[in-house]
């Protein structure tokens, strides 16, 4: 079976109606989607922010600079409204040092991200050796709110 598709048709200069492509969800991919597709294997290339230029050069992060909503020594955390496999999530935070530490923030519940994660990406991330050498991420309970979790990424040195 085909994915369904929205049609792109074109209409020429005589009137006749032909098939350019099919946009599909896969194909119409967002800003956030992008910058995010490394995650499932902690590879997040520009994802991150310079703490000594106070700017990053991730094409997601400039469109959402102004929504930053948190700071610390290690982590810029921007409130943002996007999802990821079908999971709400309402912040990103992302490294301001060389700490590679990267997180989603979701609206879920433990239970319910790792049964969606689970169906999207084919992974509970649940701490496993790679999740600790930060290959992989491991799903959290928010420690700010436990009927929340966290998607996170980081090394332990």
């Amino acid at each position: 079976m085909l994915p369904s598709c929205t049609k792109l048709l074109f209409v020429s200069t005589l009137g006749l109606v032909g098939l350019v492509g099919c946009a599909t969800a896969a194909n119409a991919t967002s800003g956030f989607a992008k910058a995010t597709a490394g995650f499932e294997q902690c590879t997040l290339g520009t994802l991150y922010f310079d703490e000594y230029r106070q700017t990053t050069t991730d094409p997601y992060l400039k469109t959402i600079e102004s929504q930053r909503c948190d700071s610390d020594e290690v982590l810029a955390s921007f409130c943002v409204d996007e999802r990821f496999h079908g999971l709400k999530v309402h912040r990103l935070a992302v490294p301001k040092t060389t700490t590679p530490v990267f997180a989603l923030y979701f609206d879920d519940d433990l239970a319910t991200a790792r049964q969606q994660l689970k169906r999207g990406l084919g992974s509970e991330f649940r701490p496993s050796a790679a999740s600790e050498k930060g290959a992989r991420p491991e799903l959290i309970k928010d420690p700010a709110d436990p009927g929340k979790s966290v998607l996170i990424c980081t090394k332990q040195f």
